[in-house]
């Protein structure tokens, strides 16, 4: 196992290499100018002066240059500082990064929780109403898009019915305690971060036991008499799961690329609010710092994957 870990560690090494490469690339390929963004469009530019700026900044340099010098401080922990905000790209990441993870571990524990079980009982009650209930019911959240369903529930559960807030993090006057204060305002936004890889989830479930419960060794379990339970229990759901241990490394970067949109609409303050404003403003050295963080946590989540992977079953493991 310790030389799996390894040969993965080491293939993720210019993966990451070649990631950075591309970031830098199309940040510094994209339209618009950041010097231009910076400036008030009503305020007289002095000749020279948009030069100026460019070499305080180092972008008057060549590409190859400004990428050697960026990785070579980023491979130190200096992520550089915001164009716009004039602070440390770190420091502003730091402090969104934390919701973040209580968004996207939040939701990822919503569909686990809820979608693999229900995906099972679905393959137990096969072609029952349940069963077709429960497809109708996940081929809806795989259908339906994050924003329309985030919209849909704002209007329902915070407009309607004013039982959740629409937006925010924390209210700014509560009379609860600040955990569930951020219990209450997380269960709308994580609900429908989770709802598409819950539905997703569930089918996989669903067809990875029907698949095992069709093979011999099951088949010849039942002919030994054994108890249904302990069919289920010890044969069928461990390799059941296999599959979906890797459906859910594959669903991680899925749930940071949704949160940008979730973090948007409900006013979230995390990392994907952080990148739309990032955006908008043309602050590149946010931007960098906010795609080469995710490659690093998606590289991570596929690691670890691997290796849940791994001990789930022994037979992808590499020779030793």
């Amino acid at each position: 196992m310790s030389k799996y870990i390894i040969r993965r560690l080491v293939l993720a090494i210019p993966i990451l290499f070649g990631i950075t490469l591309i970031d830098f690339m199309l940040i510094n390929l994209a339209p618009g100018d950041p010097i231009i963004a910076m400036i008030d469009p009503a305020a007289p530019i002095a000749p020279g002066e948009l030069e100026v700026l460019r070499e305080n900044l180092g972008l008057n340099q060549p590409f190859f240059v400004r990428y050697v010098i960026w990785l070579r401080e980023a491979m130190q922990g200096n992520m550089g500082y915001s164009f716009v905000h004039s602070v440390p790209v770190m420091q502003r990441i730091q402090e969104r990064l934390g919701p973040t993870l209580i968004l996207t571990v939040s939701s990822l524990a919503i569909s686990v929780l809820i979608g693999i079980p229900l995906g099972l009982i679905s393959a137990l009650k096969q072609y029952s109403k349940l069963d077709y209930a429960l497809t109708l019911g996940a081929f809806a959240g795989i259908s339906v898009p994050n924003f329309f369903l985030a919209l849909a529930g704002i209007y329902v559960f915070a407009l309607k019915l004013d039982i959740l807030p629409p937006f925010g993090m924390v209210s700014l006057r509560s009379e609860l305690p600040y955990t569930l204060d951020l219990l209450h305002h997380l269960l709308l936004p994580a609900t429908v971060l989770g709802f598409a890889n819950m539905a997703s989830l569930m089918r996989f479930a669903r067809t990875s036991l029907l698949e095992v419960l069709d093979q011999d060794y099951v088949t010849t379990a039942r002919a030994k008499g054994l108890q249904q339970r302990r069919i289920l229990s010890v044969h069928a759901l461990r390799n059941a799961l296999i599959p979906l241990i890797t459906v859910l490394g594959l669903r991680l970067p899925g749930l940071f690329g949704g949160s940008v949109i979730i973090e948007t609409i409900f006013n979230w303050p995390g990392i994907g609010k952080l990148a739309i404003d990032s955006i908008t403003d043309r602050d590149y050295p946010q931007i960098m710092s906010l795609l080469l963080i995710t490659a690093i946590l998606v590289l991570a989540a596929n690691l670890i994957t691997d290796i849940f992977y791994a001990y789930a079953d022994p037979r992808i493991r590499y020779a030793e």
